[in-house]
């Protein structure tokens, strides 16, 4: 009789889960992350090149943007 007092199951497998589904979204966001700059670097636009790209895309005066290949994407949207 001097046994501690043993855990529930409950406890432990909802700890479980817990941790498990903690893990499993933290692998998701990488990997959803990784994906994202892999594709945007195949067409040109390499991580570093996208933290401030957004104000040049939206911008009316810049009709053609350079990517980090040296390539230009024109706009085909005509602002009124």
């Amino acid at each position: 009789m001097k046994r501690g007092h043993y855990a529930s199951g409950c406890d432990t497998c909802f700890r479980l889960l817990r941790v498990s589904y903690g893990l499993i979204g933290v692998f998701q966001a990488v990997s959803g992350f990784l994906v994202y700059f892999v594709i945007m670097a195949d067409h040109g636009f390499l991580p570093m090149r996208l933290l401030f790209l957004r104000e040049q895309w939206d911008a009316k005066g810049v009709n053609d943007l350079e990517d980090s290949y040296g390539q230009e994407w024109v706009s085909d949207l005509v602002y009124f």
